[in-house]
């Protein structure tokens, strides 16, 4: 139930969804309307990286024209962002980039804990106001955001289509 509200919830906020699109993605996969669970978590090489099956609540969000809302699995948030693509600014659609201009986030829910509770705190830790990523979509369902500046192997989220085409 909560992730039908969540999902719900990420629609209603958003302005203008969006699809996974990004440098390594054909412009015929592009898809518009999908709302995105966050399936990986990767920050460094000897963490855990996957989202657990025991996770009831994953992280997911939505892109819109002007940034970007969904939960942690724990809390909800809202972020402004600005697109790019090849260093200028783009709309949504075509980005290769993004950099989260703002985020705000809902007080966190009571019973988040355990393996609940980790996915939140890594993925609030990354899903900061300041941040850029680069985006990239293996195919047209999935999407990687990468962490800008973060070294030889930066971090990184996982994202899969929640309505698949």
């Amino acid at each position: 139930m909560r992730r039908v509200v969540a999902a719900a919830l990420a629609g209603i906020f958003a302005l203008t969804s969006l699809s996974g699109c990004g440098s390594g993605a054909d412009p015929d996969t592009v898809v518009v309307d999908r709302s995105w669970q966050v399936s990986g978590i990767y920050t460094s090489a000897d963490s855990p990286s996957v989202i657990p099956n025991a996770i009831t609540q994953p992280p997911s969000l939505t892109f819109g024209a002007r940034g970007l809302v969904g939960t942690s699995g724990c809390a909800q948030f809202r972020a402004t962002a600005s697109y790019f693509r090849a260093g200028e600014k783009s709309n949504v659609e075509d980005a290769d980039r993004l950099t989260l201009d703002s985020v705000s986030w809902k007080p966190m829910d009571g019973d988040c804990a355990g393996e609940q509770l980790w996915a939140h705190n890594q993925f609030t830790r990354l899903f900061a106001q300041g941040h850029g990523f680069g985006l990239s979509s293996p195919d047209k369902d999935q999407l990687i955001l990468t962490l800008e500046d973060a070294g030889v192997e930066p971090p990184s989220l996982r994202l899969v289509s929640v309505n698949p085409s």
